[in-house]
């Protein structure tokens, strides 16, 4: 399940909580998470097998972890520890690279659990298809919220229905964009933002692959990589327009 604060590190754009705040962050993902279940690909994904933990220490409420040969991680990642002692340095967490074999992870604890003495193994996470989903729906509510508060606030009525902007003017300026070459045929209600354009592309293109023909979705054809293509996740935007 995505967290509001690991949508904010995936969308920094979101990341003022008075502009967004918590609450209205955690309903759109709460509803996302409750529609797009099993419908989406909801495997937690992983990059290669548990990598081996050289030593992991606690300094300042942050672990540091080394390990024996190179990690290969770059920047950031989502990483599960597993199987150290003092137990208190196990659990998923999003841990920041600081050299080719050494990374750390926030660890806030009242004292010093002290170095671990059985140093377990190291899990490095990949998100799923449907948390990308989760966020990119997300985004698109959040982003038609705004447009609401704000109208609301210049003493529109908020919440009515426009289409996307074709043009811009400051003054004696003005600019007009090509809408057509942004939006997605068909999407409709996701073509109120980029984020929801995104979304219906990405749904668009599930089951992409060997065959794309017809709009049922026969099992053993599946199996065998022949036949007709996936009609894509249930319910958005609808049932029709998914067949490629």
């Amino acid at each position: 399940m995505i967290t509001p604060p690991q949508f904010r590190r995936d969308f920094p754009e979101f990341g003022s909580e008075a502009v967004y705040p918590t609450p209205q962050v955690n309903l759109w993902l709460n509803l996302a998470n409750m529609l797009l279940t099993s419908v989406w690909d909801d495997t937690p994904g992983a990059v290669g097998n548990p990598g081996v933990i050289g030593s992991i220490t606690w300094s300042g409420n942050v672990a540091t972890v080394t390990t024996p040969s190179p990690h290969g991680q770059i920047g950031f990642f989502d990483v599960t520890i597993g199987g150290a002692v003092p137990t208190a340095y196990n659990g998923t967490f999003f841990a920041t690279v600081t050299g080719a074999a050494s990374f750390t992870y926030p660890l806030p604890l009242a004292a010093d659990p002290g170095a671990a003495t059985t140093v377990g193994t190291y899990q490095i996470a990949s998100n799923s298809v449907r948390d990308v989903g989760l966020e990119l729906f997300t985004a698109h509510m959040l982003t038609l919220n705004k447009q609401a508060i704000d109208a609301a606030g210049a003493g529109g009525t908020p919440g009515q229905s426009v289409g996307p902007i074709t043009s811009k003017s400051i003054g004696p300026v003005s600019v007009s964009f090509d809408v057509q070459a942004g939006i997605m045929e068909g999407a409709s209600f996701w073509n109120l933002s980029t984020y929801g354009t995104r979304f219906y592309f990405f749904a668009d293109i599930m089951g992409a692959g060997p065959s794309q023909i017809g709009v049922g979705c026969d099992i053993n054809a599946i199996l065998s990589f022949n036949g007709p293509a996936w009609i894509g996740p249930w319910p958005f935007p609808s049932q029709t327009g998914f067949s490629s």
